[in-house]
């Protein structure tokens, strides 16, 4: 899993009219099966300057014949969903290379599974094709000088996605008996509240102990407050 800083874009990393600082000569390829996309992203990364050469690839044929004839890629822009590509299996590619190339995801989907499989497997960051002209400028500049991108917003549902699927799944019964351990109170005390031997509600501290990875009734909380159980 990759471990992430995140960035929200802001005009502050650019001129005050917007435009970024010239760059020095740069390789872009563009990769996405929409001509009319593809096109008019080229037309605001002509921005970064004279010197940028900007390479289009419509499908995986096009992209394999590009690697092969450049020597010198230094950002892909990748569409999560191009039909017959693999994103993830290309990504892993590119990192493989000699001089590994970095992947900048820009896409529609701004589905979570797919932005965490995309920085799992190494991508740079993950533009969504909704965010302003100004966050992709910013993203690249950030990814170029080997930072990651995520928007502020998707960042933090990520982040609560990502713990999500970390939580343990509870029984009705263990949730109800770690709600009154949150309490303070004791075994027989959960016993007698839900009419239950003192044995049962060891075995299921026990349980959440386990599951928690816990070694004790106050982390057991914790970690249940933590995971958003409670």
């Amino acid at each position: 899993m990759v471990t992430a800083i995140f960035f929200s874009w802001t005009n502050d990393a650019s001129n005050r009219d917007g435009h970024l600082a010239p760059m020095n000569a740069l390789t872009l390829l563009l990769v996405d099966d929409h001509a009319l996309f593809r096109e008019g992203l080229a037309l605001q990364l002509s921005r970064l300057g004279d010197h940028t050469r900007i390479l289009q690839a419509r499908d995986n044929a096009q992209l394999d014949a590009l690697i092969a004839e450049q020597s010198r890629i230094d950002l892909v822009l990748l569409d999560w969903s191009v039909p017959g590509l693999s994103s993830i299996s290309l990504i892993h590619r590119l990192a493989s290379l000699a001089a590994p190339v970095p992947v900048l995801v820009v896409s529609a989907t701004e589905n979570l599974a797919d932005i965490a499989d995309a920085l799992d497997a190494g991508a740079l960051g993950f533009v969504p094709k909704a965010l302003e002209p100004q966050a992709l400028m910013q993203a690249i500049e950030l990814v170029l000088a080997g930072q990651l991108f995520l928007p502020t917003t998707l960042a933090r549902e990520l982040a609560a996605w990502r713990r999500s699927k970390r939580q343990p799944s509870l029984s009705q019964r263990q949730l109800e008996v770690l709600e009154l351990l949150a309490t303070g109170c004791s075994n027989q005390d959960i016993a007698e509240r839900l009419g239950i031997s003192a044995a049962t509600v060891k075995s299921h501290v026990n349980t959440l102990f386990n599951l928690l990875n816990a070694d004790n009734r106050t982390a057991c909380v914790h970690c249940a407050r933590e995971m958003g159980l409670l």
